[in-house]
């Protein structure tokens, strides 16, 4: 399995986790039972290339995005808003659902770029 591949997996077993997890916030103060899912990605998102936002002004990039619809950001909002949410998130705590929804925004947004490719590879090959 792929790095890219094994990572979306996590993802997806992170969000069922976050989904199960009874509190509505999420972090320093609302700190979540031990879960192998949340560990496995939380550590994941900081080792896979290009995930997070560490180059970028993310705190900027979520204050472009507050009150706008999650279904409206592009890939680059998603993960700046995402890195902004876990560095809140050493400090303070953030709404579990606003992670899943920027999660599964971007499991939506990857999903769309790698159709693309495939199509593309697909016509090209014609």
């Amino acid at each position: 399995m792929s790095s890219a591949r094994k990572f979306r997996h996590l993802t997806v077993e992170c969000i069922e986790y976050l989904k199960e997890y009874n509190d509505a916030y999420i972090g320093f103060l609302y700190d979540p039972p031990i879960d192998q899912r949340w560990d496995r990605w939380h550590c994941a998102a900081y080792d896979e290339p290009g995930f997070l936002c560490v180059e970028e002004d993310y705190f900027g990039i979520l204050k472009e995005c507050k009150n706008k619809d999650i279904n409206t950001l592009d890939i680059l909002m998603v993960r700046g808003c995402i890195t902004a949410l876990l560095r809140k998130m050493r400090y303070g705590s953030v709404k579990k659902d606003t992670l899943i929804r920027l999660l599964e925004r971007w499991l939506e947004l990857v999903g769309q770029k790698e159709r693309a490719v495939d199509e593309k590879g697909e016509t090209d090959t014609e």
